[in-house]
């Protein structure tokens, strides 16, 4: 899972990495920014104040996208949007400030929240809502479903260290941690993304907590990665065909990567940008996320061919890209007057 911008009270890993090494990188160009084809919306009783708002995180292959909302007491709730544009909201029961990380194409829904602990849910097409608590878990993190149901997501254990899981369409649980991972407080297994054939992608870190990529095939096999010169690797994105997205530290800032089914890198970065962080990817290898300057923000795509669009949701620009399927639809949020989030799907 890649942290949320604006996420307020709730776990979450950092996606920044110390910066420790030097990169050559390939060279992209960026198209002219977009303001054109945008969609907004906002939940009901979302909030207006400062990070109060709508935050999209999730869209499924027939355009229906989830997310959470902050209300005006700062507290998250679920959401979805019908590709029609019909949004319902949703609380798990007995669960409060709830974060919702995927939907498949099935319409189930993953995501988390506080009860005793941090327990992660799905919530099934018909409103009904299942817990998500692998065996020792104390705090789960559901990150990803795949259109077959299957979950896939971290959870702590009693001393606080970090292990990956997938929960088969049964119920029943594979839990894993990545040979070499970390077992001390707050280092581990972090899983980010299960495609179709269920491999599961992710990072872990290190005895010294520095973070690495991985993959773990369906047989159970585990790779571990790093792109040229990483000075920490995240992962966002796992597709249908292997390929794994992410991004990595340098003294220079964080840089783009898209690593093929045979371990092949492509780094990349919008020119000018000190940053440029991916946040989801489909299965044709077209990466979304978002990239900053000073203090702006601004959405991007790449696609396939390694050309890039920047693009602005509404300008002041703080804009984040967070999610794309297979039709090309993107969405994600933005920083509006006031600093409330607001929705939008282009």
């Amino acid at each position: 899972m890649t942290p949320l911008r604006g996420r307020k009270n709730t776990i979450s890993h950092s996606r920044r990495f110390s910066s420790l090494a030097i990169v050559v990188l390939c060279c992209v160009a960026t198209l002219p920014a977009q303001t054109s084809g945008f969609v907004f919306f906002d939940a009901p009783d979302a909030g207006t104040g400062d990070l109060q708002g709508t935050v999209p995180t999730s869209i499924a292959a027939n355009g229906a996208i989830a997310g959470y909302y902050n209300d005006s007491k700062n507290e998250a709730h679920g959401f979805l949007r019908s590709s029609a544009g019909v949004i319902t909201e949703f609380d798990p029961p007995s669960s409060s400030d709830n974060a919702v990380t995927g939907i498949n194409l099935r319409g189930q829904i993953v995501g988390y929240g506080r009860q005793s602990a941090i327990v992660g849910f799905l919530r099934n097409p018909n409103g009904t809502f299942a817990s998500i608590i692998p065996p020792r878990a104390v705090d789960t993190i559901p990150s990803a479903i795949n259109d077959n149901g299957e979950i896939a997501g971290y959870f702590s254990d009693s001393i606080g260290a970090w292990y990956g899981f997938v929960r088969r369409t049964n119920g029943s649980y594979l839990v894993f941690g990545v040979p070499g991972s970390s077992h001390q407080q707050g280092g581990g297994t972090f899983v980010s993304g299960i495609n179709a054939d269920s491999a599961v992608a992710g990072y872990y870190t290190d005895k010294i907590g520095l973070a690495h990529g991985f993959i773990r095939d369906s047989l159970g096999n585990f790779t571990s990665f790093d792109p040229p010169g990483s000075g920490g690797t995240a992962v966002t994105a796992i597709n249908l065909s292997g390929e794994v997205s992410g991004y990595y530290n340098t003294v220079y800032g964080a840089y783009g990567y898209l690593r093929d089914a045979a371990g092949n890198f492509t780094t990349f970065a919008v020119p000018s940008a000190a940053g440029t962080f991916t946040s989801g990817m489909n299965d044709s290898g077209s990466v979304v996320g978002e990239w900053s300057l000073a203090s702006s923000h601004f959405g991007f795509e790449r696609d396939p061919s390694g050309g890039i669009t920047s693009f602005s949701a509404s300008p002041p620009d703080t804009t984040y890209a967070m999610s794309i399927n297979n039709a090309g639809q993107v969405t994600g949020y933005y920083m509006g007057t006031g600093g409330a989030l607001h929705g939008f799907v282009k």
